[in-house]
C-alpha cells in the first residue's frame, strides 16, 4: 500500500522538530525529579526562545543577605543586582556575549 503524500499539517508537525522554539532553564540543586520540581516551585527558572544562555540573577542588598533569582523580597531601598550570564558564541545572533560577574546598580 502506498503512503499518502505529506499534507500541510504534516509538514508543520515535522518542521517543529527542526526549530528551537522556547526553552525553559531550571536552576536546581540536582538533576533528579525532586530537585527540578523544587526549583520550579521556588521560581528559579527562566526562559529563552533564542540563544541558549546560562543566567544567574541575584539581589545583593536583600534584608536577609543575597537573594537568589525567584526569591520574594520586600526591600525598603533600591535593589542592587549581580547578573552573570554566559552564552551566545560569536555568530550565534548576538555577537560575542560574555557577561560574567557584572554588577548592576
Amino acid at each position: 500500500m502506498a503512503r499518502p503524500p505529506f499534507t500541510v499539517v504534516d509538514l508543520e508537525r515535522v518542521a517543529s522538530f527542526f526549530t528551537t522554539g522556547g526553552l525553559v532553564a531550571v536552576q536546581s540543586d540536582g538533576r533528579d525529579r525532586d530537585s527540578i520540581w523544587s526549583a520550579i516551585r521556588a521560581r528559579r527558572v527562566y526562559g529563552t526562545s533564542g540563544d541558549r544562555i546560562l543566567l544567574w540573577f541575584d539581589m545583593l542588598n536583600a534584608p536577609e543577605g543575597v537573594a537568589a533569582m525567584g526569591s520574594e523580597v520586600h526591600a525598603g531601598q533600591s535593589p542592587r543586582f549581580r547578573v552573570r550570564a554566559v552564552g551566545a558564541a560569536l555568530g550565534a545572533g548576538l555577537g560575542a556575549f560574555w557577561l560574567v560577574g557584572r554588577l548592576f546598580v
